[in-house]
């Protein structure tokens, strides 16, 4: 075997190149070789897009950007715009993001050895962001390499008009696992209350036809929600997996990528998240006053693609919750039409969390979101987003660095240096990130990295504006080595440099396509070392180390690497997890906040145990530079010894307890909801406020609490009235 050693790679090889619009596309692309392991050339991924000023999806879709004389003969195959972003007037004015599903090839555009170099120039002319998602199966897709586009009217009727029915308020939740069929969501008579629910990974349908992949299904009709209940009643009881079964939402199996479908399981997490947001006993749901008819409290759900939930990363999150809110705000219009009023408020939950980012509210979808709310902001019917503080204060997978001063001189060429634990039996890849200040672009380097892996030579330092990027690996090793080291710089309105380290898993893993890869990453510590060029004493550096562990229910994938520092306490002396950061450690508690839920734009919540109001050691605590911290906290634990929060499991009549922030935020969820319908005011701001009050009324009863991890304590009544005995 040839030595381990460490070499550059240009970017005119292979598949980067996208260092500006995405440095994790350079991973997954870097070579044909990847391509080979992991993806069928006839599949489709799902893009999330932000093209430069002047530019619509529809001129995009039809590649009227690329000069003509050298435009694809097979673009229209190769790039498919989902027809919801091809309407016009539907009400979401403003919005720059929209979805295309494309194919390998596509990528192929940006290297200069594959196409001619006009459509090269053209394709990064027009691209200013783009986020990939992990592709589909075949039988998700409605939009296969030669068929037409589905009708861009598919989906999309008139606006609706006039007042909104009082008292009414469209529940959204995306989530993975959700079991529509359970009691806590039908009426007292057996109907759902789930309007419509899109899976997201199920074979397409007509009525998804307008989002070009899943299944979508609706309350009614002959093949409806309500229709499947019914059939699948045996005396007076409904067979819930008969209904999974039907609607292709049960799957015991896992799948080529290890997935499985959540709802086969006895606890589900999208089950649990939308009990405690929208969930009633039978026939209890708020109605209109002095009325027999739909409760006010319609439900539209879209479960997320198994594939995309196993990937705690959030890698592939964008497109898929992008769509997703854009569907439910799509069915909440239908169902104000059909109930014969203007637009309904609409509150939707989304209960997941990520590490590593930006943490400047500029991630794509972090701006996408904005976007929508933005969009019925100064309208009747609102749109709010609820979003969980993260649970990774504790994971230590946070740095910051600076470079102090010493004796009035300015001494360069300092060190810094921190260890990164790899963990063994990780079968996915970890990431590291290393966000720099903001700098103007084509400024001098700051800053030089060098990665030491645990055996072997430390690499080369590499600096800022650098464009080749290190691999460390033998020569064998063609699909990029087992480390994976470049620096890019994403533009405005971030402005800021990141070095991306990346390393393959550290255990051979079976590949969806070529059977087993063998090439490891070596678990123990691997050393980032930054030497300062030219920061100044006020410059921070923030280090993320992404989420890499595995979800519940889910058969064993990543495993959550971690920084240790030995200045670092886990806890004190009186056995607690201390309060405040150790000033010598630049490993940190603080800032910790989930990477998506740093824009202002959104409602963030963290927990606290609902005995004693404390708040929880893991819940992911502010600054970040749009907002001090989570704007109010909600109960995400009972008691020290009963941790999480009882509500439905996947079955009617069952239930589990979920711990975190994630079923924190679902509760505040219902509050907006009931806010809403009351016609009061349920904006981030409003949350903040009620939530300082109610800690001021409780006063010296509740332990106090920094703005960082809460505005206040929100207390709501239990959902699953069950007994937990102290």
């Amino acid at each position: 075997m040839d030595k381990i050693a460490w070499w550059d790679v240009k970017t005119s090889a292979g598949y980067n190149g996208f260092g500006e619009i995405d440095p994790y596309i350079d991973w997954a692309f870097s070579s044909e070789d990847t391509l080979k392991h992991f993806v069928d050339p006839q599949d489709y991924f799902p893009l999330l897009l932000l093209l430069q000023d002047g530019l619509s999806p529809k001129q995009f879709a039809a590649g009227e950007f690329i000069p003509k004389h050298c435009r694809p003969k097979k673009w229209s195959d190769v790039v498919k715009v989902a027809p919801v972003y091809l309407r016009s007037g539907e009400g979401f004015a403003g919005c720059r993001y929209f979805v295309a599903l494309v194919t390998p090839e596509f990528f192929g555009y940006f290297k200069p050895t594959h196409s001619a170099r006009e459509v090269v120039e053209a394709m990064r002319g027009a691209i200013s962001r783009m986020a990939i998602s992990a592709s589909l199966r075949a039988k998700s897709f409605a939009t296969r390499p030669g068929s037409e586009n589905p009708s861009a009217e598919a989906d999309g009727g008139s606006k609706p008009t006039g007042k909104p029915e009082d008292g009414t308020v469209v529940v959204g939740i995306i989530d993975d696992g959700i079991g529509f069929a359970n009691a806590r969501f039908r009426t007292a008579d057996g109907c759902s209350r789930v309007e419509h629910i899109w899976l997201q990974d199920g074979d397409c349908n007509d009525a998804a036809a307008a989002y070009g992949y899943g299944r979508s299904l609706a309350k009614h009709g002959s093949d409806g929600i309500d229709q499947m209940l019914q059939d699948a009643t045996h005396s007076g009881l409904v067979d819930e997996d008969a209904v999974y079964a039907r609607a292709g939402a049960l799957r015991f199996e896992a799948q080529e990528d290890g997935a499985i479908g959540s709802t086969a399981l006895r606890s589900s997490h999208g089950t649990h998240v939308m009990d405690i947001a929208c969930g009633y006993e039978p026939g209890t749901a708020p109605r209109r006053e002095g009325t027999r008819g739909p409760d006010n409290r319609p439900i539209v759900c879209v479960q997320l693609p198994s594939a995309t939930s196993m990937d705690t990363s959030g890698a592939s999150l964008d497109t898929f919750v992008i769509d997703g809110i854009r569907y439910i705000l799509d069915k909440a219009d239908k169902i104000a039409g059909e109930r014969q009023g203007g637009r309904l408020p609409v509150v939707i939950n989304f209960s997941y969390g990520t590490i590593a980012g930006r943490h400047d509210g500029t991630s794509d979808i972090e701006r996408a979101i904005e976007e929508l709310i933005a969009t019925r902001q100064d309208t009747q019917a609102p749109l709010q987003v609820v979003i969980p503080a993260g649970n990774s204060r504790l994971k230590k997978c946070r740095a910051v660095l600076k470079f102090e001063r010493k004796a009035r001189l300015w001494r360069r060429g300092t060190k810094k240096s921190l260890h990164w634990r790899v963990l063994p039996d990780d079968r996915t890849t970890s990431h590291l990130e290393i966000w720099l200040p903001h700098t103007p672009a084509g400024a001098k380097s700051r800053i030089k990295l060098i990665v030491k892996p645990p055996f072997g030579e430390p690499s080369p330092p590499l600096e800022e504006q650098v464009r080749p990027f290190r691999v460390w690996g033998t020569p064998e090793q063609s699909d990029l080595g087992l480390c994976y080291v470049r620096y890019s710089r994403v533009p405005e309105p971030t402005s800021r440099g990141m070095f991306l380290v990346t390393l393959k898993p550290t255990v051979p893993v079976e590949l969806p396509r070529t059977g087993t890869l063998d090439v490891m990453a070596p678990a123990s510590i691997w050393t980032i070392t930054l030497e300062n060029i030219s920061l100044e004493p006020d410059d921070v550096v923030d280090v993320w180390i992404q989420r890499d562990d595995t979800r519940y229910g889910h058969l064993p994938s990543g495993r959550q690497s971690h920084f240790e520092d030995s200045n670092y306490v886990e806890v004190g002396e009186d056995g607690k997890v201390p309060k405040c950061d150790e000033p010598a450690s630049m490993v940190k508690r603080a800032g910790t906040l989930n990477a998506i839920a740093t824009q202002p734009s959104t409602i963030v919540i963290g927990g606290f145990r609902r005995t004693d109001f404390t708040a929880a050691d893991y819940s992911g605590e502010g600054p970040a530079l749009l907002r001090i911290g989570p704007d109010a906290l909600a109960a995400s634990d009972d008691a020290i010894v009963h941790s999480g929060v009882l509500a439905a499991g996947t079955r009617s009549g069952s239930s589990a307890a979920f711990s975190g922030t994630s079923v924190a935020a679902p509760q505040i969820t219902r509050l907006v909801a009931c806010l809403m319908a009351a016609g009061e005011q349920a904006d981030p701001g409003a949350i903040e406020r009620l939530a300082a009050r109610e800690d001021e009324v409780a006063g010296t009863s509740r332990p106090h609490c920094p703005k960082t991890r809460g505005a206040g304590r929100v207390r709501r009544p239990l959902i699953v009235q069950v007994e937990r005995t102290y």
